[in-house]
């Protein structure tokens, strides 16, 4: 898991699914409406090309 997380409790395997829900410009794009608020862990983390490495 990532170590920025909690350990929730549960187990991912070949049954865990990812939900992907909206990814759109105002929380992934320097220019979006809450990059002020998230784009430094959008940064840290790679989350654009995580998604498009899970998507892919």
């Amino acid at each position: 898991m990532f170590a920025q997380l909690p350990d929730l409790g549960f187990i991912v395997d070949e049954n865990t699914v990812i939900v992907i829900t909206d990814p759109q410009n105002n929380f992934l794009s320097p220019d979006g409406a809450t990059w002020g608020v998230v784009g430094q862990s959008v940064t840290d983390n790679n989350t654009v090309d995580n998604i498009e490495a899970h998507l892919k």
